[in-house]
């Protein structure tokens, strides 16, 4: 089912509507896949205090103070080429960590605790 959207769209040239879409599906047909930088996790706090700074705009803004070999338009980034996306990852259990409930033993002493985070 599907793939015959993928088919209507990639065919319905006189339709300006789905050109960004167009472009979307032919990338993937094409398998010119978007790049994975980076992910980092951190406390929640950080996001209050980041994302107000940490844009699309301001990360573009701060590549162009790296240096490059090539100045030409694909080498060049631009705040659109960026995704960045702000989650939120709890595990329900809001701000506490799970992996401190979790309970370790050793190999050699069964009976004694032991917990990487203390």
């Amino acid at each position: 089912m599907l793939s015959r959207y993928f088919g209507l769209i990639l065919v319905s040239k006189s339709c300006q509507a789905l050109a960004e879409s167009r472009a979307i599906l032919a990338r993937l047909r094409r398998r010119d896949l978007y790049r994975h930088v980076e992910v980092k996790v951190l406390p929640g706090i950080f996001k209050q205090l980041w994302q107000p700074h940490l844009t699309p705009d301001a990360i573009a803004q701060e590549a162009t103070m790296i240096p490059i070999e090539e100045d030409d338009e694909e080498t060049v980034l631009k705040a659109s080429d960026i995704i960045l996306d702000w989650a939120t990852l709890h595990f329900g259990m809001k701000d506490r960590n799970p992996m401190q409930l979790v309970q370790f033993y050793g190999k050699h002493s069964r009976n004694s605790e032991w917990h990487p985070l203390h």
